[in-house]
């Protein structure tokens, strides 16, 4: 057994490596002993102690990392459950027992969410996330009760989206220097596309003659690569009109002049490599320093509402999973439509 001795301090260590519940190797180290016999039993023990792990003993972080590594995640989504719990739940309950976390504890979290956080909706992630954690060592742990139950969860308030009017739009983004920028704007403007989709859209994804746009990945701005769209419904087609697909053409046109080896694989708004997300961002600041790209999204599906478009086919054109996804974020744009249903009543 992996006995050592310090010679610098006249102590004993052991060193060994074990595997945790996920199966990766992981290496203990524990200094201090008087005795070489003190340590071989402490390693002993500690062999012991990983090879009948009880579920009780389970801490919360390893019951984290089990549900991250257990659960179909995008790696998007991965990455912002492991920061939101190395930022705000690693130092409160990493080191504690899952069957030792208390109600008020739990509570405890939840305002000191929503004192420190930048929103309510960051918060309500946030604990939603927490929760989570929680659910997954009852279902996997034997954790006989939820503590987090009794705890009001964090109310969703209703955000207020920003909207950009077409005439200022189509004045402001001339501004731009750079025309892939100022291209891709007026695409999502149009289109309602997020900016990664925009940004992974490829030459061979416009069908000019039926006039569309096959959405079919999204480009991540935290691991740089394109992968999958956002949701199973953002993949879909998108029409276009008639005065994108003359800028396309336009656009196509010169990219088979002056760039080498052109072909359909290339990217719209750039060409051999897709456009730098950062610097988009900063140039869009410039130009709109109210707004947010995706805002170009809200401002397409407003445009829509206020001519009436039907609040299906608006939930089509949006690719939103579910209609009542529409109705929550868009709904109040319908506001009117109400009165003109009943309006009938008055003649």
């Amino acid at each position: 057994m992996p006995v050592y001795k310090d010679e610098q301090r006249g102590t004993y260590y052991f060193s060994t490596w074990y595997k945790d519940i996920y199966g990766k190797s992981k290496q203990k180290l524990k200094r201090g002993f008087k005795k070489e016999k003190e340590a071989k039993i402490a390693e002993a023990e500690f062999i012991i102690k990983v090879k009948n792990r009880a579920p009780e003993e389970m801490t919360f972080e390893e019951v984290f990392y089990h549900n991250i590594e257990h659960t179909e995640l995008k790696p998007k989504t991965k990455r912002r459950r492991t920061n939101e719990y190395n930022k705000h739940m690693k130092n409160k309950f990493g080191h504690i027992k899952i069957h030792d976390i208390t109600t008020q504890q739990c509570l405890d979290f939840k305002q000191y969410l929503l004192n420190n956080l930048n929103s309510n909706e960051t918060a309500r992630t946030v604990f939603s996330g927490f929760k989570v954690v929680i659910n997954h060592a009852i279902k996997y742990f034997d954790l006989p009760k939820d503590p987090a139950k009794a705890v009001p969860p964090i109310k969703r308030v209703k955000k207020k989206h920003s909207y950009i009017r077409r005439r200022e739009f189509d004045r402001k983004v001339e501004e731009f220097e750079n025309e892939d920028f100022k291209h891709m704007s007026i695409f999502m403007f149009y289109t309602g596309l997020r900016i990664g989709e925009a940004i992974a859209l490829q030459w061979k994804d416009i069908d000019f003659e039926l006039k569309e746009a096959d959405i079919n990945k999204t480009y991540d701005s935290g691991t740089k690569e394109i992968g999958p769209p956002k949701t199973e419904a953002s993949a879909d087609v998108v029409p276009l009109a008639d005065f994108l697909v003359e800028m396309l053409e336009g656009i196509k046109q010169k990219q088979q002049e002056t760039m080498y080896g052109f072909n359909e694989d290339y990217f719209i708004f750039r060409g051999m490599v897709p456009v730098a997300y950062k610097t988009y961002h900063l140039a869009f600041k410039k130009v709109f320093p109210e707004f947010r790209p995706h805002d170009l999204r809200h401002s397409y599906a407003s445009f829509l509402a206020n001519r009436k478009v039907d609040i299906f086919v608006l939930k089509s054109l949006m690719r939103h999973d579910n209609v009542q996804e529409t109705i929550n974020t868009y709904g109040h744009l319908y506001k009117e439509k109400k009165h003109e249903a009943i309006s009938f009543l008055n003649d």
